[in-house]
């Protein structure tokens, strides 16, 4: 289990409630498909490197263009977070496909079939 660090619990809560509306509102790329969610925010301990973990309902497909299209626009996400958050350095944004959804999915999709 990952250690506590208040400081960058706060910040990793407010970046998430941010690049989400971002997401949202802001981005207009289409290579953006699906129903994208942002499941959640890790960041090192020194908040250098962020890392976002994303959840794509759709094809598989759907969920590798989301990603890279996300993987593209960190810069135009990073600019506006700066706008929006009051800390001196941003971290580096990596994003990453969480498949604890797709996990779920299956068991699902198995039990179903019982």
């Amino acid at each position: 289990m990952p250690e506590y660090y208040p400081r960058s619990a706060r910040v990793a809560d407010l970046m998430k409630e941010e690049v989400a509306s971002i997401i949202a509102n802001e981005m207009k790329d289409p290579g953006i498909q699906g129903f994208v969610t942002l499941v959640q925010v890790e960041l090192t301990r020194d908040l250098h490197y962020a890392t976002l973990w994303v959840s794509v309902l759709g094809s598989e497909a759907e969920k590798e263009s989301t990603i890279k299209s996300l993987q593209r626009a960190r810069g135009f996400i990073k600019t506006l977070l700066g706008k929006r958050l009051k800390i001196r350095k941003l971290p580096d944004l990596r994003f990453r496909l969480d498949r604890s959804l797709d996990a779920q999915e299956e068991i699902e999709r198995l039990l179903s079939d019982v």
